[in-house]
């Protein structure tokens, strides 16, 4: 009984270090005046451990940005955890509309590369967003 139970946990234990984990490397960069003489730009770096169904809420300059990022499944990899990461997500305003929406193609970034999304308001801001997913 006692060997039985000490297998069941080996094999647990084996498992659950057997997947891989996602992190997501997300760098935004505010610039706000670009169309006049002088901007004004203010930037966030944030490191984030994805887990399935959590939603990274991200706030700067009165803008948020909402994400959440997975595995796409599919593919060529045999081994291993998938070579691409699908990311979903939006940038909304400060009364919350939504000012760019993130998915698609758009959203799919291979693993340890970058993915730069721009957003330019009319209101002289650019929005730069820089995507990094790698597995650990």
């Amino acid at each position: 009984m006692v060997i039985k139970l000490i297998q069941a946990l080996l094999l647990i234990s084996f498992i659950s270090s057997a997947h891989a984990r996602l992190i997501l490397d997300v760098v935004v960069i505010h610039k706000r005046g670009v169309d006049k003489s002088m901007v004004l730009q203010s930037e966030l770096h944030s490191r984030e451990e994805v887990f399935e169904e959590k939603i990274i809420k991200l706030v700067k300059s009165g803008l948020n940005i909402e994400l959440s990022a997975h595995y796409k499944m599919g593919g060529d990899n045999i081994y291993g955890p998938p070579s691409e990461v699908q990311i979903e997500g939006a940038i909304l305003g400060p009364k919350g509309s939504i000012l760019k929406k993130i998915s698609g193609e758009e959203g799919v970034v291979r693993l340890n590369e970058e993915r730069k999304l721009f957003y330019k308001g009319d209101s002289d801001q650019l929005i730069e967003i820089t995507l990094k997913p790698y597995s650990i």
